[in-house]
């Protein structure tokens, strides 16, 4: 097994990186190798959150139900697995999971009230619970939700899941573009040290700022912000989703220089990220470039791409946030 373990990860992300893990599993568990159970379902799990090509994510999420079975069950304690790992692991992973329609809301449910009573269970604070379940409150469009889970988020204290300022002002960026308060958003974003010293902040936070000054419409003083947000993904095609909102910001400041991104950017289209929320972020705002540049034809393709995706997302959500926005900024391009 070990062997059969560490030829499987050391393949490039691939679908045969994810048949051999799926092997791995198979074998495993006709073995009663619970230790390589866990091993290679692990691997299945980073690999759809970090990747998301070719893993499915319902796979995903049934490889991380084995592992919390087998962790309450006491099947894991020969193995080094830490609860607060685990523990860290459902936190993100449930705003992840959010960015997949495949996933209800009633598993999300079940995901967040699990998270919830671990933590109690563990003697932790309720602080990550919260922040996850804004977060996934945030990308369903359960606006009630969001906002209670906000408000108990930014009125507890630092605990050891949420230690590093600059991503509790992320959370907090994210939220107020989500309800419209751009200027809020403007305000957390300028308190942000430069360059940071976390490793995804501020790069997510400022380039939330760009996305809520294209949803909003408000572009005043955000030019410095957003060169500097770009720069910090240029290379990285995990932010796929915010080259969208780039191409956004550009087709209503300077389109010639936003076409110049839509060329240099529209071949991550089939690589690495392929999160369906990123995929609708991406055909979106080259949907709305394209349109500013008179491309009818082409805008017309990547529109028809975003609005197949926000269907599943509304439906999914039992609401209409996905469809209503890109109709808003495409009429918008117009």
């Amino acid at each position: 097994m070990q062997d059969l373990y560490h030829k499987a990860i050391a393949l490039p992300y691939s679908q045969a990186r994810v048949d051999a893990i799926k092997d791995g599993i198979r074998q495993a568990d006709q073995l009663n190798e619970t230790e390589y159970g866990y091993l290679f379902r692990m691997e299945l799990v980073e690999d759809a959150a970090y990747d998301g090509r070719y893993s499915d994510v319902r796979d995903a999420f049934g490889a991380m139900g084995w592992i919390f079975k087998k962790f309450d069950d006491g099947l894991l304690d020969d193995i080094d697995i830490f609860e607060f790992d685990l523990i860290d692991m459902q936190q993100w992973i449930c705003r992840w999971l959010a960015l997949y329609p495949e996933i209800t809301l009633q598993q999300f449910d079940n995901l967040l009230d699990d998270l919830r009573k671990r933590l109690l269970s563990a003697g932790y604070q309720l602080q990550a619970y919260y922040e996850a379940k804004m977060m996934v409150s945030l990308l369903t469009d359960q606006r009630s939700a969001a906002d209670e889970a906000y408000q108990l988020y930014r009125a507890g204290k630092k605990d050891a899941f949420n230690t590093c300022d600059d991503c509790i002002a992320c959370r907090r960026i994210k939220y107020l573009r989500y309800i419209g308060n751009h200027s809020a958003a403007f305000k957390e974003a300028k308190a942000l040290e430069w360059p940071g010293g976390c490793n995804m902040n501020p790069k997510t936070a400022y380039n939330e700022l760009v996305a809520s000054a294209v949803e909003s419409g408000n572009y005043e003083g955000i030019a410095l912000y957003q060169k500097r947000a770009y720069k910090m993904i240029m290379g990285d095609p995990f932010f796929l989703n915010f080259i969208g909102y780039h191409m956004q910001y550009y087709a209503n400041t300077n389109p010639a220089e936003g076409l110049k991104l839509y060329e240099k950017h529209k071949a991550w289209l089939g690589g690495h990220n392929r999160f369906p929320l990123a995929l609708y972020d991406f055909h979106m705002g080259a949907a709305v470039l394209v349109r500013k540049l008179a491309d009818e034809t082409l805008a017309g393709e990547h529109y028809e791409a975003a609005a197949e995706i926000a269907k599943k997302f509304d439906e999914r959500n039992q609401t209409s946030y996905y469809s209503e926005k890109l109709e808003r900024l495409y009429r918008a391009a117009g």
